[in-house]
């Protein structure tokens, strides 16, 4: 039994090792620059969204004067989580609108999540589209979330960015 000791101990460290590289190599792909989002100046493909109560809704983007910051957010996203204050305050903004698209899949773990966290988001000043997407997010060549697109009016993107927001970056402040 003793003799199983040493090749159970290189089994365990080998194993650590391939965690720490998995882990190392999810922090890297996080922090790398924006990746092959949709560019700015091309359209951006229609967003349909499975709102809370399960109905779909299309969001538009001519029917409003104003550009609209497209969110695609996950619930158990750390990262998303650290940005809700920036999504609360682009909400209490009267440009741009804001759009969260959640790419989790569970209606009630959706519906829980937003009754949790819904204080703080003003629906007086820009219209707040809360919905799971109905297409796939490879559509919308989403890598991972955060995922932010500020789509202009005529529904062209105006600008791409994956990551976490700690605070109102220059390309939203107005």
């Amino acid at each position: 039994m003793r003799q199983n000791a040493p090749v159970v101990r290189r089994a365990t460290n080998v194993a650590l090792v391939i965690t720490a590289v998995v882990i190392a190599g999810t922090v890297i792909h996080r922090r790398q620059p924006a990746g092959p989002g949709l560019s700015a100046g091309s359209d951006f493909p229609a967003l349909v969204l499975i709102g809370l109560n399960g109905d779909t809704s299309e969001v538009e983007f001519t029917a409003e004067e104003r550009d609209r910051l497209v969110v695609f957010y996950s619930i158990d996203c750390g990262y998303c989580q650290l940005s809700l204050p920036v999504y609360r305050l682009v909400s209490e903004m009267c440009d741009p609108s804001l759009t969260l698209v959640f790419t989790d899949l569970s209606q009630p773990a959706l519906a829980a999540w937003w009754e949790a966290n819904r204080a703080g988001f003003s629906e007086q000043c820009s219209s707040l589209s809360i919905g799971r997407l109905l297409y796939a997010p490879e559509l919308y060549r989403v890598r991972g979330t955060p995922t932010h697109y500020l789509v202009g009016s005529d529904g062209r993107v105006k600008h791409h960015a994956e990551g976490m927001l700690l605070e109102l970056p220059a390309w939203l402040d107005r």
